[in-house]
């Protein structure tokens, strides 16, 4: 576990990002390290859990975690006895496996989200890196109680504003990207006891509990300065990191 202190500037808890290096999962178009860049003033309901304006790259802390994250929209939801993509292919006059297989030559990820189906397209075009962050950068530890108690009282208008008479973990965890964007980016210009701003903020992954990593990326030109990313390996279908995020998820590869 990383070295933890409380801000003096501003009371939240702080992290250093320590030796241990992260976990990335990405497209290769993209390379290793990369994040679409968001605007203020727009929507933020289709935007990552704590992206704010300008770039946000996710890392966590093992390959399982990494899996779930970016795999997790594939997950049937609970208690779905036909999925939206059998009512599909029954529209279309196909069977099922017919179906999955027009849809995994088609570059549009979209109608197999929520399905429990992954095509094998999905890791032909993406990469597992690990990233090893500069070991004198401090992130800000969101989930902790002393970071909690510093947004309800400085964001207390938001909350408000977003419905919400506390803010705990469990807010936090949850789907309303109105509450999780609205603190990244009052966080994201929070200026330190270091003198300058936090690399970023440090979560618990929802899905099993291992740090997440939302770090805060320039315009593009220091990405490889700041954040070193090695290997850029293969997903093979019998990696044991894939194999066991699928499992977890009840997601069937095909």
């Amino acid at each position: 576990m990383a070295a933890g202190r409380q801000c003096q500037r501003t009371g939240v808890w702080l992290l250093h990002t320590g030796d241990a290096p992260g976990v990335r999962v990405a497209k290769r178009v993209y390379g290793p390290i990369s994040a679409p860049s968001r605007t203020a003033g727009t929507s933020p309901l289709s935007w990552n859990r704590y992206d704010s304006p300008g770039r946000t790259t996710y890392i966590a802390a093992d390959e399982v975690t990494a899996f779930t994250e970016v795999l997790g929209a594939y997950s049937r939801p609970v208690g779905a006895v036909d999925s939206q993509l059998e009512w599909d292919a029954v529209a279309v006059g196909m069977t099922l496996s017919e179906y999955r297989r027009s849809l995994a030559m088609d570059e549009n990820e979209q109608p197999l989200l929520a399905s429990g189906y992954l095509p094998e397209r999905w890791r032909e075009i993406r990469s597992i890196h690990s990233i090893v962050f500069p070991s004198d950068a401090w992130l800000i530890d969101i989930e902790h109680a002393w970071t909690l108690r510093h947004i309800r009282t400085e964001c207390a208008d938001d909350l408000v504003r977003l419905d919400y008479s506390d803010l705990t973990n469990a807010a936090l965890r949850g789907e309303d990207r109105q509450l999780t964007t609205t603190v990244a980016t009052y966080l994201r210009d929070l200026e330190l006891d270091t003198g300058i701003p936090a690399a970023g903020l440090q979560y618990g992954s929802k899905r099993t509990g291992a740090w997440s990593r939302a770090i805060w990326l320039g315009d593009g030109s220091d990405d490889g300065q700041y954040l070193q990313a090695t290997g850029g390996e293969e997903i093979h279908p019998t990696r044991p990191g894939f194999q066991e995020a699928l499992n977890l998820l009840e997601i069937n590869p095909f």
